[in-house]
């Protein structure tokens, strides 16, 4: 369907505002997205870069004498940045195609303009991800493991605890916080159930064929996710170009994003839902069309909010 050329004026009024509107937010939040388990929801004013500073105490609390004097401290900032941008499309349908509506595209452009916001989202999301900018998962970060040792199992999982409780602030103290979250891609999504639900693990056949067992101590303690985006390569960006990064191995721990993040997600004065528009196409052209935007933008932000295994 070809959008039709410029128009003037957008209206939105009574019934079918308020229908399309309600249509695209169903739409929107059916999609079982990842992103919102992970990112944390930052809000912004404008589209400039926006810079958010992490504060820690470059001192600690100490014995006071019996002088009753205190210590001064100081302060430490780590900053991360992110910026707005606007992403989405215009659909529209001649007079002819409303009339032949056997399919009642009519009714379910809004809940495509939904879903197509959402999927944006996600994609964003993992793009930033799976690129590590800047090497945000990096051995001199102490969040990346790799080599046999790091492929998904009791033995990689509590590796991977043990880096993320080790983290430090800039003070050189611990960050006191514990992951909350195991991402998998598909292809280790049964693994990852299994390290999530079973308190016995099979790990493979003994020399007498008798499968052998272990206590898996990792069951109930992370809430696992999974998304096709880590390892997929039949997924394309919305340029339809491949997506780097990309593994049938690699899985990661991240931290309750309410208590130290590792992304966030900002909009646009926190609105985290599209907008949808309607009106009719121009007076020489008979149809109607719709368009649909959403104003956000990803960010890494605290590499100690989280660890990767290369799973290999």
């Amino acid at each position: 369907m070809q959008a039709a050329g410029g128009f003037s004026t957008i209206s939105i009024s009574g019934i079918l505002g308020n229908v399309a509107n309600k249509t695209m937010i169903a739409g929107y939040e059916a999609q079982e997205t990842i992103h919102q388990h992970i990112a944390a929801p930052r809000s912004h004013t404008d589209f400039k870069v926006w810079t958010r500073y992490r504060l820690d105490s470059t001192g600690a609390f100490k014995k006071v004498g019996a002088d009753g004097e205190l210590q001064h401290v100081g302060m430490d900032e780590a900053s991360f940045t992110n910026q707005l941008d606007t992403f989405g499309a215009l659909i529209a349908l001649t007079r002819q195609m409303m009339i032949n509506d056997d399919l009642d595209a009519f009714q379910q452009i809004p809940s495509f303009i939904g879903r197509m916001a959402a999927v944006k989202r996600e994609e964003e999301f993992f793009v930033l991800l799976l690129s590590n900018p800047s090497n945000f998962f990096h051995a001199d970060n102490g969040n990346l493991l790799t080599g046999a040792g790091s492929v998904l199992g009791i033995p990689s999982l509590s590796d991977a605890k043990e880096l993320f409780r080790n983290q430090v602030d800039s003070n050189g103290k611990p960050i006191l916080s514990s992951p909350r979250i195991l991402l998998t891609p598909t292809t280790l999504e049964t693994e990852g159930d299994d390290l999530m639900q079973e308190t016995i693990i099979r790990v493979g056949l003994d020399t007498s064929d008798a499968k052998q067992t272990l206590r898996n101590p990792h069951a109930g303690t992370l809430s696992q996710r999974t998304s096709p985006y880590l390892n997929n390569t039949s997924i394309t960006d919305s340029n339809g170009e491949a997506i780097t990064g990309q593994s049938d191995t690699a899985w990661y721990l991240f931290a309750d994003p309410a208590v130290r993040a590792a992304i966030g997600m900002a909009s646009l004065n926190g609105r985290r839902l599209p907008t949808i528009e309607s009106d009719e196409t121009d007076f020489n052209t008979l149809g109607m069309q719709w368009r649909g935007y959403d104003d956000f933008g990803v960010g890494m932000e605290d590499p100690v909010a989280a660890v990767k295994s290369n799973g290999a």
